[in-house]
């Protein structure tokens, strides 16, 4: 008689088997790997959004900090709250004269403007220069202007007794986003 030797090898159920297995390891661990990358790409976007919104931020607060400034009492310092003739206040005006305190308002940073268009925040830095796209995507600004006593101003010019602004900041959360990140805040004027 003669002996039989013990198989090598796998069966094709076994084979089966395991590669079934498998699949379904590589498979949940492709969903992990897919899950996390959708979440890094959200976050990512939503800190550049935060970034938009902290340049556009800062942007708005150093043009009316820095705004009316008159040393001279020439009446140079002043606020337009619609240069752009939009019929609302999205845009801005400001002029002073601190660059040096020469009775104009001619040298850089004494007449600023400042809009949102075609979904870029621009500012103009100084009288005839061209302006500067400074935060993209920006989807809107507007600005509310107030005494000191909380009173609302509604009228035009902007007089000198308006002593805070308000602006509301809106950015898409992520480029081509219909979800916005919005934004309020105050800027009191130093002048």
């Amino acid at each position: 008689m003669t002996r039989r030797r013990p198989r090598a090898g796998f069966t094709l159920v076994e084979l089966l088997i395991v590669v079934t297995m498998l699949s379904v390891v590589m498979l949940a661990t492709a969903k992990v790997i897919l899950v996390v990358q959708r979440d890094f790409v959200t976050q990512r976007g939503i800190a550049a959004a935060e970034d938009r919104m902290q340049t556009a931020e800062e942007t708005i607060v150093r043009v009316l900090r820095g705004g009316r400034a008159d040393p001279y009492a020439q009446s140079v310092g002043l606020i337009n709250p619609n240069p752009l003739a939009h019929g609302s206040w999205d845009n801005i005006r400001v002029t002073s004269d601190f660059n040096p305190a020469d009775r104009d308002v001619a040298d850089p940073l004494e007449d600023v403007a400042l809009f949102v268009r075609n979904d870029s925040m621009f500012v103009r830095w100084q009288t005839g220069a061209a302006a500067q796209a400074v935060a993209y995507p920006v989807q809107s600004v507007l600005f509310e202007y107030y005494q000191l006593d909380g009173t609302r101003v509604t009228t035009t010019p902007i007089d000198s007794t308006v002593k805070r602004v308000k602006y509301d900041l809106t950015v898409p959360r992520t480029v081509g986003s219909s979800t916005l990140l919005r934004r309020q805040g105050w800027v009191f004027l130093r002048n």
